[in-house]
């Protein structure tokens, strides 16, 4: 099953991946041919080395409630549960922990993330 192609990584893992990808043409050639590389190159390397006892959650926020092969588009109500939840200390039912990043914005996101930036800037967050 293919993973997020969305990473926070240290850079021991990104000097990692370097240097594995310099010495491994075979696979890098590999992935070249692979439909969705994203979805699997850097699970593949992280995956079959000493990382892999750090890799921890996702820090990005996604909702896939609907079902589907996408998920759905961020929208008020989406913003509006997770300033509820953050605000009231509650924990969250999307992530154990804070989430950094967020998907899928639509090509009107700029409202929502202006009001975003706005609530983290009146909360000193």
């Amino acid at each position: 099953m293919p993973g997020s192609m969305w990473w926070a990584l240290t850079i021991n893992a990104t000097r990692y991946i370097l240097s594995f990808v310099e010495s491994n043409e075979d696979v890098v050639r590999y992935f070249r041919n692979v439909i969705i590389p994203d979805k699997s190159f850097f699970h593949t390397i992280l995956g079959n080395s000493y990382f892999i006892k750090k890799v921890s959650r996702n820090l990005t926020y996604t909702d896939w409630s609907r079902g589907g092969p996408n998920p759905a588009m961020i929208n008020h109500n989406h913003i509006n549960e997770i300033m509820e939840i953050i605000s009231k200390g509650r924990k969250c039912s999307f992530s154990e922990g804070e989430v950094l990043f967020a998907r899928k914005f639509g090509n009107d996101g700029s409202e929502l993330t202006a009001l975003i930036d706005d609530w983290v800037e009146r909360n000193n967050l």
